[in-house]
């Protein structure tokens, strides 16, 4: 399954987040997220955050640039500001990562409101029905994390899975299960995202995690010039002057962005699937 069969779902969640963004005004926007979370003084919050933002300064496109700083530093707000993720931060970085967990259990008032909570269930179990409406592909994203030879991502699903468990609202649990699959799945097969991800994974994970990177059958931690994005943006650019000089045809790719086009990046995702 190409990731652009995921398209439908890809969509759904941004807009999603744009309604959700919306309902909570000037609490939900960007800017008011990434201040609240640099001014917590809680070192593997912070380790997280950092390691979010560094990896969105290291993406040379604009726009994998915000989407990775964006959605990374939603996905930790949301976690230590809905009551009903209270205590899941820490059990998951025990599990996962390296990071060292103070003594002190991490306690985090949440400004959110009863409003504003409410809002923000609406539009999971939104999310999570528009995914589930018919004509949807969710199933195949299930199949395909199945057949992935991705054993870090294979070990974090089901610790993640277990530990929302916890979460007692049932349509909410179902929610945040079905978003934590899609973002696997999208780390797995969209190469616009999958180095900078596992970049991140290298540095926190556990060697569990970094045992499973190190066995998959292609090489998921690169240098940051060889990163997809920012290989992508040089080759095409120099692809464009070689066209404008007349030194490639319409249809023609410069060395340096041949292995970026789509059918070539589709052919190194499939070899980490089992055939």
């Amino acid at each position: 399954m190409q990731v652009k069969m995921g398209e439908r779902e890809k969509k759904i969640v941004k807009l999603g987040i744009i309604l959700f963004r919306k309902k909570l005004g000037k609490r939900g926007k960007i800017e008011t997220i990434h201040d609240e979370l640099i001014s917590i003084n809680y070192s593997p919050i912070k380790r997280v955050v950092s390691l979010i933002n560094r990896a969105a300064d290291k993406t040379n496109h604009n726009y994998q640039k915000r989407i990775i700083q964006e959605y990374g530093e939603l996905g930790v707000w949301l976690i230590i500001n809905h009551p009903l993720f209270e205590g899941l931060f820490e059990p998951l970085c025990r599990q996962l990562t390296n990071i060292r967990i103070p003594v002190e259990k991490f306690e985090y008032k949440s400004k959110l409101t009863k409003i504003e909570i409410w809002m923000m269930n609406k539009v999971l179990v939104y999310i999570k029905n528009k995914i589930l409406e018919p004509g949807g592909l969710y199933h195949y994203v299930e199949k395909d994390i199945e057949a992935t030879q991705n054993e870090a991502c294979k070990y974090m699903l089901p610790i993640i899975e277990k530990e929302f468990e916890k979460i007692e609202n049932n349509d909410i649990r179902e929610a945040v299960v079905m978003l934590s699959n899609l973002f696997i799945w999208c780390m797995i097969r969209d190469t616009a995202y999958r180095d900078q991800f596992f970049w991140t994974l290298w540095q926190i994970g556990n060697k569990e995690i970094r045992s499973g990177i190190k066995q998959h059958p292609t090489k998921l931690i690169k240098p940051f010039n060889l990163w997809y994005c920012n290989l992508w943006l040089k080759g095409k650019n120099e692809s464009k002057l070689k066209r404008a000089q007349g030194e490639l045809k319409m249809g023609e790719y410069c060395n340096l962005e041949s292995p970026c086009v789509p059918h070539i990046q589709n052919k190194e995702v499939k070899r980490g699937f089992k055939r």
